[in-house]
């Protein structure tokens, strides 16, 4: 019996030569057509992560999604199309860009390279502070949550997980996901709470900073500095190249990317070769487990295989 694999994502061309199998027929979905990007407004109320509407493509048994976090897909339709993912793949990959990125924006590693390049040495406004001593605010401690706090013991950073507002951490990384409860978890009120000259890292999702009060922040001195891997009007520009085009209509994005103590990268956290291998390996399994299972099959493997896709669905 062969089963349809369709691709859902902008990866999906690259697994092919990992994913071949005689059970499985391969097929590429063809990218979403984004939208023109428009002039993002302040939003009356948080964004809300889940959509019932995921790709104009009929969702059936035989589809594997390849992203993980609950706001990639809905549960609801999940549920109703009995929808594979990967759960997780490798959390080390996105605590370690975490605390890269962390390091670049508080050094100004990304200006002070640029003056290099230039012919211009000079140092001012390139002043960090180090990480040794201080106190690092931790929000989320899933397995992404934890390897970053292992990473900041390593540093000899004091570590905490019950009161991140508190003045006295000097740096706040954001590890939870998007939910109705944590959209503009950083806003207005939870950034006065902060102290002056906080670090502020966010790799998980994009909607829990309220952008525009980070700007402000950031203006003020709040923030000394900020590490950001997600933007919450990201759609309509990340994964795709826009440098023969005007992507800077978004001017609060364009103004983010104005500040030298602001670090911005396109959700690529995940992207390293034990997590690209990791996805392909789960997908796969899932694909496999689907094509040979036999509701029927008592053995232990099956057994194995049931357990496993359990694990990795939804729920």
């Amino acid at each position: 019996m062969r089963h349809e694999r369709r691709f859902l994502d902008h990866f999906g061309a690259s697994f092919e030569a990992s994913l071949r199998s005689p059970l499985v027929h391969s097929t590429t979905v063809p990218p979403i057509q984004q939208q023109p990007i428009q002039q993002p407004q302040q939003p009356q109320q948080p964004p809300i992560p889940f959509s019932l509407k995921l790709l104009d493509v009929k969702l059936d048994e035989q589809t594997v999604e390849l992203a993980r976090g609950f706001d990639a897909v809905s549960i609801f339709v999940n549920d109703e199309a009995n929808l594979s993912r990967v759960p997780e793949y490798s959390p080390h990959a996105i605590a370690e860009f975490a605390c890269a990125l962390a390091l670049a924006a508080n050094r100004r590693i990304v200006p002070a390279a640029t003056r290099v390049k230039t012919g211009n040495f000079n140092l001012a406004g390139l002043v960090g502070f180090d990480f040794h001593g201080k106190t690092v605010g931790v929000i989320g401690t899933g397995k992404i949550g934890q390897c970053f706090i292992k990473i900041m013991l390593g540093f000899g950073c004091k570590v905490c997980v019950m009161i991140p507002f508190q003045t006295r951490n000097r740096v706040i990384s954001l590890h939870c996901p998007l939910t109705p409860e944590t959209a503009y978890l950083i806003n207005s009120t939870s950034l006065s709470q902060m102290q002056d000259g906080t670090l502020l890292i966010n790799t998980s999702r994009g909607g829990l900073i309220n952008t525009i009060d980070l700007i402000r922040a950031i203006k003020s001195k709040k923030i000394a500095a900020a590490a950001l891997d997600v933007y919450e009007n990201e759609a309509a520009l990340f994964f795709e190249d826009h440098s023969e085009h005007d992507f800077m209509e978004d001017k609060y994005f364009s103004r983010l990317l104005s500040f030298n103590n602001v670090v911005v990268t396109g959700h690529m956290g995940f992207l390293t070769q034990e997590a690209l291998s990791r996805i392909c390996e789960t997908m796969y399994f899932n694909v496999y487990g689907f094509s040979m299972l036999d509701p029927n099959d008592v053995s232990k493997e099956a057994k194995a295989i049931r357990e496993e896709i359990a694990r990795n669905r939804v729920v």
